[in-house]
C-alpha cells in the first residue's frame, strides 16, 4: 500500500461454513452461503504509528482461527513492513507443518544474510542490495534502490535512516553531529529516535563528563515534509554507560522503548524519558527484538533465548518461551528474531539457529526445524564448533544465527548467519 490513507475498505470472503466474533452476527442463510466480512478502518493522518489487527473470527466447531492485521515488529537490525496486510487461517490445534525450500545465496562470498520486506519485495543487504525475483527464482542486484540504508514508507513518502543521516524523500532533513554519530534511528507516533554516541575508543565505562565521552537518547517531535529535525527542542536522556547504544527498539500503544546492548531499558511516554531497568557493565541483558502480541510487547533476550514481556509497566520473564531444544546447552540463548506469521508466534534463536511455533489457541510451543544440519547438536559445549575454535577470539564466531523471519504473500523468508556475514 503507497497510498496514505485516511478510511480504508477490507473486504474478505469467508468459505468456512459459519463464523462467529464478538462483532460479528451471521444468519442461517447467510452461514449456508458463506460469510460476507466488510472491515473498514480509519488509520488516520501516518505518523509511524502501529496500525493493529482489523480483525479475527473463529469457526462454529471452534478448529479454524482467520484473521487479518498490520504487524508491529522490528528486528535486529530491519523494521517489518508496517503498510503489509497479514491475512492467516490458523489451526487452533497449533498442528501446522513447514515445508522448507533452499533459496540461492544473495552472494557468493559472505557466511550470513539479513533481510527485510518493502512494498511486497523482499531484499537481502549485506554484501549490496540484492531484491528477491519470485518468477526467476533468483536475487538481482537492486541498483537505484536507496542502497543498504534501512528505510521504511510514511503515507506516500520514504524515510531512510543512513549514516549519521535522516532523509525524507530523498531530502536531508537531520544532518551529521560533530562529535560522534548518531545511531539506530526509530519513527513511531510522530517522533524521530536515536541514539547519540560518542564512545572516543573506549570500553564501555560509567559516564563521569561529555569530554571523556557519552551515549545520550533523543527524541524529536517530527512531521514528514516539514522540513529539518530541530535539535533544539530534543527532549534528550544521557545515559548512565558511555557507548550504550540499541539492537531494538519497539512501540506499545503511546509508548516508545528501547533497550541498550549494556542492559538499561528507556521509555519514552509523556513528553519525558524514563529509565526502567539501570544497566550493568559486568552483567550481560540485551534485548534483540520486539512484537506486539496481543496488548503486550515481546522482547527477544540474551542470554536466555526467551522472550521477556512488557505490559507497559514492568518486564516479565516468560519461563519457557521458547523452551531449550533437547540435547543443547541452556547458556548463551539468544532470541534475536520474532514475527507473526499464520497467526503464530515464530522465534529464532541463537546458537543452534533454532525456529519456534507457538499457536495462542493450545498454548503450545513447537519447534519448527533447526535451519543447519550440522554440527551434531551436543550439550557438551555452548556454540556449535566451540572446540574447534577455541583458539580463535571470538571463540562463538561460527555460531549459528536466524538473522531474520520475514512474512511475504503466502511464505515466510528465513535468513541465517554465523555471528557476523
Amino acid at each position: 500500500m503507497k497510498l496514505q490513507p485516511t478510511t480504508v475498505t477490507y473486504l474478505v470472503l469467508m468459505l468456512a461454513t459459519s463464523l462467529v466474533s464478538q462483532s460479528l452476527t451471521v444468519t442461517d442463510d447467510a452461514a449456508a452461503a458463506g460469510t460476507r466480512v466488510v472491515v473498514t478502518i480509519n488509520r488516520g493522518q501516518d505518523l509511524g504509528q502501529c496500525f493493529g489487527s482489523l480483525f479475527e473470527a473463529t469457526t462454529d466447531d471452534g478448529t479454524f482461527v482467520v484473521g487479518a492485521g498490520f504487524q508491529n515488529a522490528y528486528n535486529t537490525r530491519y523494521r517489518a513492513d508496517r503498510h503489509a496486510v497479514q491475512f492467516f487461517i490458523q489451526p487452533t490445534n497449533g498442528r501446522r507443518e513447514m515445508q522448507v525450500e533452499e533459496l540461492p545465496r544473495p552472494t557468493d562470498n559472505l557466511v550470513g544474510a539479513y533481510v527485510f520486506e518493502r512494498d511486497g519485495t523482499v531484499y537481502s543487504t549485506y554484501g549490496g542490495l540484492q531484491s528477491w525475483n519470485a518468477k526467476t527464482r533468483s536475487w538481482v542486484r537492486a541498483d537505484g534502490k536507496g542502497g543498504t540504508d534501512e528505510t521504511m514508507r510514511v503515507g506516500n513518502g520514504v524515510l531512510s535512516f543512513g549514516d549519521s543521516r535522516v532523509t525524507w524523500n530523498g531530502q536531508t532533513v537531520l544532518q551529521p553531529p560533530s562529535k560522534g554519530s548518531y545511531q539506530l534511528f526509530f519513527y513511531a507516533n510522530g517522533h524521530l529516535c536515536f541514539y547519540h554516541v560518542n564512545r572516543r575508543d573506549g570500553p564501555y565505562r560509567l559516564c563521569k563528563d561529555d569530554e571523556d565521552g557519552f551515549s545520550r537518547l533523543y527524541d524529536c517531535a517530527w512531521t514528514p515534509g516539514e522540513g529539518q529535525v530541530d535539535l533544539a527542542k530534543a527532549i534528550t536522556l544521557r545515559l548512565p554507560v558511555v557507548g550504550e547504544t540499541t539492537f531494538a527498539w519497539g512501540q506499545l500503544g503511546d509508548q516508545i522503548v528501547t533497550g541498550s546492548n549494556i542492559g538499561g531499558f528507556y521509555v519514552f511516554e509523556d513528553g519525558a524519558w524514563s529509565m526502567l531497568l539501570e544497566p550493568n557493565i559486568d552483567v550481560s541483558y540485551q534485548l534483540y527484538s520486539t512484537l506486539t502480541f496481543h496488548d503486550r510487547l515481546l522482547m527477544g533476550q540474551y542470554p536466555t533465548g526467551r522472550v521477556f514481556e512488557y505490559d507497559g509497566e514492568k518486564i516479565t520473564d516468560q519461563q519457557g518461551w521458547p523452551p531449550v531444544l533437547k540435547g543443547v546447552s541452556g547458556s548463551a540463548r539468544e532470541a534475536q528474531t520474532t514475527a507473526i506469521y499464520g497467526g503464530d508466534l515464530m522465534v529464532g534463536v541463537w546458537p543452534w539457529a533454532e525456529v519456534w511455533r507457538y499457536n495462542a489457541n493450545s498454548r503450545e510451543w513447537n519447534f519448527m526445524q533447526r535451519m543447519f544440519d550440522h554440527p551434531a547438536l551436543s550439550s557438551k559445549i555452548t556454540h556449535p564448533y566451540d572446540v574447534e575454535n577455541q583458539n580463535n577470539s571470538p571463540r562463538n564466531m561460527w555460531g549459528q544465527r536466524v538473522t531474520s523471519l520475514v512474512p511475504s504473500g503466502p511464505d515466510l523468508f528465513i535468513s541465517t548467519s554465523a555471528k557476523a556475514p
